[in-house]
């Protein structure tokens, strides 16, 4: 008779794990959408943002070939700011394209 009560209420006790499970699940699946959605919304208000990403990129490789073919020191200087400058511009918008990824999504 005990073990007919254990069984009783370890049934019991699965069918509340997985009413849990199913509302947990609900919510999870709820704040994943929502997270999507910010995700796209930010993508939204810079649609442009992508492309900006490129064109620094490619700035940053200019800057680095100017700086290879510069030979006057005011050149080399002016050079080394450049290649600064594009990095900072490039990796900043890195960034923010990153962050503007959905989890999971990046190529």
């Amino acid at each position: 008779m005990e073990a007919l009560d254990f069984r009783q209420r370890l049934t019991l006790l699965r069918s509340e794990i997985d009413r849990f499970l199913q509302r947990i699940g609900k919510k999870i699946k709820k704040k994943a959408q929502h997270i999507l959605v910010e995700k796209e919304i930010i993508r939204e208000a810079d649609p442009d943002l992508e492309e900006n990403l490129k064109e620094a990129y490619r700035e940053w490789k200019l800057a680095l070939e100017y700086f290879d073919n510069a030979t006057e020191p005011e050149l080399i200087d002016h050079a080394s700011y450049l290649i600064g400058a594009a990095e900072r511009k490039y990796m900043y918008l890195l960034r923010k394209y990153k962050e503007s990824q959905p989890e999971g999504l990046l190529n």
